[in-house]
């Protein structure tokens, strides 16, 4: 589960960083 959520912290942090 660890690995999944590192996941969608990475994804949620590129399309942060795409946003700004």
């Amino acid at each position: 589960m660890k690995g999944t959520e590192s996941d969608k912290d990475k994804l949620v942090t590129l399309s942060k960083q795409y946003d700004s």
